[in-house]
């Protein structure tokens, strides 16, 4: 049979009418179907095997038009052409299937392939047997006619973040992962190809007074298919039965089975107090923000509120050994503060053993003590817990690169892995240029030093950076520019008697030196090792002067 008469034949029979109505009518069906599986939690498989039967269809329609018919309400053989037909028995069944394959094939292709709903979504690079949810909680935006509420939109989302990623069963991604995408315009899909996710919560805060109005929606990242919506207004000591409401439709729009623990701790926030909450959002949001001293400042003070409040508020004494052991070492090192910091750290611990907002302190903590070694050593034991957590990987490099000897290149890879997971994090640039100066990539470190001053120009961390750059250049006199006129911490102190000796001002080295170990500073490694304390080794002032600010660690 010729192509014209073949397809004479198929008007005749009406099988191409008949696949136009099938296929509207399968569009139809795929149209209720879909919100019907997505409303009722069933899995993604149920429309996988729905649109394959829909498939199958289409030859079943091709063959059934090309022999029966409709007349007068009765379904009736059709009768044969009268001119003689080249395909009978097995071709023309074949054809008949073919031509159904074809008109099929456009409608299976778009999903199986385009939108891929047979792919299960792995999420955070989990990949077991069986796929379990993953989602990604992104910031909320404040839509506070003040732009200091922004703490609280964004406090409320990293809260039920924490809170979802410690149900097993899902895959969360880490709250420091989706920080990027703060304000973006891509859309749904673009957000959870990029974060690796299936499912996206967002939402929206307004503040007037003492109440809150939060709105809150769950997508489907694939298609930004809505699973719930709920606008609330309460008062703000009800943000915890708030907070609670949105991760438990959340888990529910899931279809999680949780376990009565598991269930109880959604309802957990370490304080019934809003107050002491609020205080404590207050307090992170400097701490992870701040650019000065007086910022430093306020965020201790926004600590010290929530505890006189809730004393046994073990997330806001994480956060003040966080603050206590950071300013000591940046602005004020009285020992006096380091005590503090490892009381109230070990405090939260014994409140919350897996906080890891006190492992975090305690980890700053040595630090501080110049212990960086055993810094390094939590910091990596806190990325293996959280590999998605972009501050515990830019502390890693922190801890690398000063320890003695430094390890340049295990310091770069830590910094990196930070930027990637957060690109705006400025204290990640300052170490990664660091890391670069240990490795000799003088002009790599300069372009992160720039990208620093874009970010944060005149900040303590630029100063920082430009006398590491000038000194690994060779030119001391300008490191110490850089540093400024006033250097008032013993770590400046240190590094004033560093550019001197360079200099060959052993004098005034040895006096910058002194004022430093007076005011806390004892990296033995650093003194004993540095190639830029080595002038001042072979003087004989050196061990005097190490033996006078006690024993060495």
């Amino acid at each position: 049979m010729e192509a014209g008469a073949l397809i004479s034949e198929l008007k005749r029979r009406r099988v191409i009418r008949a696949l136009i109505g099938y296929g509207i009518a399968a569009f139809a069906v795929l149209q209720i179907i879909e919100p019907v599986i997505h409303g009722l939690h069933w899995p993604d498989e149920v429309l996988s095997y729905v649109v394959v039967a829909l498939a199958v269809g289409f030859p079943i329609v091709v063959s059934l038009a090309w022999i029966f018919d409709v007349k007068a309400g009765r379904v009736e053989r059709t009768e044969p052409s009268a001119s003689r037909s080249g395909l009978r028995g097995l071709r023309l069944a074949l054809v008949l299937v073919g031509i159904g394959v074809l008109a099929a094939a456009p409608g299976t292709i778009w999903y199986f392939l385009v939108r891929g709903i047979a792919r299960p979504a792995t999420g955070s690079g989990l990949a077991t047997e069986k796929p379990v949810p993953s989602i990604a909680v992104l910031p909320f935006v404040n839509l506070s006619s003040d732009r200091e509420q922004e703490y609280l939109s964004d406090g409320i989302a990293e809260e039920i973040n924490i809170k979802l990623s410690r149900l097993k069963g899902i895959a969360v991604a880490a709250r420091t992962s989706v920080v990027r995408f703060k304000g973006a315009t891509l859309n749904p899909s673009e957000i959870g190809a990029a974060l690796g996710v299936a499912w996206l919560l967002e939402g929206s805060v307004r503040r007037a007074g003492d109440r809150i109005r939060v709105t809150t929606t769950l997508l489907k990242a694939a298609d930004g298919f809505r699973v719930w919506s709920e606008d609330v207004e309460a008062k703000l000591d009800d943000i915890f039965a708030l907070q609670e409401r949105i991760a438990s439709r959340t888990v529910d729009g899931l279809a999680l089975k949780l376990t009565p623990a598991e269930r109880r701790s959604l309802s957990d926030w370490g304080t019934r107090n809003a107050n002491a909450y609020d205080e404590y959002l207050q307090g992170q949001a400097l701490y992870e923000n701040f650019q000065t001293r007086e910022q430093f400042a306020a965020a201790l003070v926004h600590f010290e509120r929530a505890l006189a409040i809730d004393a046994r508020f073990a997330p806001a004494l994480g956060g003040l050994a966080s603050v206590e052991a950071q300013f000591y070492r940046d602005f004020d090192s009285d020992p006096a503060r380091l005590v503090r910091a490892a009381e109230v750290a070990n405090r939260a611990l014994e409140i919350d053993p897996h906080l890891g907002r006190a492992l975090l302190a305690l980890g700053e903590i040595r630090v501080a003590r110049y212990d960086y070694a055993g810094a390094a050593a939590l910091f990596a034991q806190l990325t293996d817990d959280e590999p998605q957590n972009y501050l515990f990987w830019d502390l890693l490099c922190w801890a690398e690169g000063y320890r003695t000897p430094p390890r340049g290149a295990e310091a770069e890879q830590a910094c990196r892995r930070s930027i990637q997971i957060n690109p705006g994090h400025s204290n990640t640039q300052y170490h990664l240029a660091r890391a670069l100066l240990l490795q000799g990539k003088i002009a790599e470190a300069g372009r992160a030093i720039g990208a620093l001053d874009e970010r944060q120009p005149g900040s303590s961390l630029s100063h920082a950076g430009h006398f590491w750059l000038e000194l690994f250049r060779g030119r001391p006199r300008q490191a110490l520019a850089a540093i400024g006129p006033d250097p008032a911490t013993p770590l400046n102190l240190a590094w004033v008697a560093m550019a001197r000796a360079q200099l060959g001002e052993l004098d005034a080295a040895f006096a910058a030196l002194e004022k430093a170990m007076a005011g806390g500073y004892r990296d033995v490694g650093e003194l004993r090792a540095s190639s830029w304390f080595a002038p001042l080794r072979s003087d004989p002032r050196f061990e005097p002067l190490m033996k006078k600010h006690g024993p060495e660690k």
